[in-house]
Parts: C-alpha cells; structure tokens; sequence
C-alpha cells in the first residue's frame, strides 16, 4: 500500500510540475507575441576617434519597446550583406539600412543609419582605421 501512494504522490509531482513548466511556457510565448518594437526612420551617426561604432537597439529603437529580452541589431551594407552591428569609416557617407529584431519573438523593426565623420580625418587617417583589426 505505501508503494501505491508513493508512486500516486510521485505521479502528482510529475503533473504539477509538467503544468507548471506549460503555464510559464505560454506566459512567456504570450508576453514575446506582443513584444511591439518602433524604430526611428533615420537617424545619423558620427564616428568617434577610434573610427568605428557600434550600433545599439538604444540608438535605433524608441524608449518604449515592450520586449522582455536582449535585442539584435544587424547592420546591411550597400550590397545587402548583413555585418553585424560595426560601422567604421569605410562606411562615411552611406546611408546604412538596420534592423533590430527580437530573436524571442522574431518581431523587428527597420530604419537606416547615416555614417558620418565630422572630424575630417584625412583619407590616409581613415585608411590607417580600416587597417587595425
């Protein structure tokens, strides 16, 4: 008789913690699903001494996103190829398409990054840039 309550009891800590793990699963697929990103059209970057910056889901995104987790921010150059989230000075001038993306929900918004350098390095100075790696 204690074996057959033993595995009743074992039985129902397995259910509740199976309806557990589904309520916080569906919580937290729910809270992704409206996870509402709004990003800024245009917004225009000036690189600092070091000659490159990174661009940050802050730079792109309203204050008022509701995502719970870490954004992505991928960066296309004028080709379409995604490099990441680095711009340098061998990308002053151009006018950079951005995503950022939620990768819980997939959610993303699109806006573009003007790359600016408004120190006027010389072309040698910005050539000595690209070099470092």
């Amino acid at each position: 008789m204690k074996t057959l309550n033993l595995v009743k009891s074992t039985i129902l800590w397995v259910v509740l913690i199976l309806i557990s793990l589904y309520q916080n699963s569906f919580a937290t697929t729910i809270e992704n699903e409206f996870c509402v990103l709004d990003c800024n059209g245009q917004i225009n970057l000036s690189l600092p001494e070091t000659g490159f910056a990174v661009v940050t889901p802050s730079m792109m995104t309203s204050s008022s996103y509701s995502c719970t987790g870490p954004l992505e921010v991928h960066v296309m150059d004028i080709n379409g190829n995604d490099i990441g989230n680095i711009v340098n000075c061998s990308h002053v001038g151009q006018n950079l398409m951005i995503s950022v993306v939620d990768p819980v929900s997939g959610n993303n918004c699109w806006g573009n990054i003007l790359v600016e350098d408004k120190l006027k390095r010389s072309s040698k100075k910005r050539k000595f840039w690209l070099e470092i790696p």
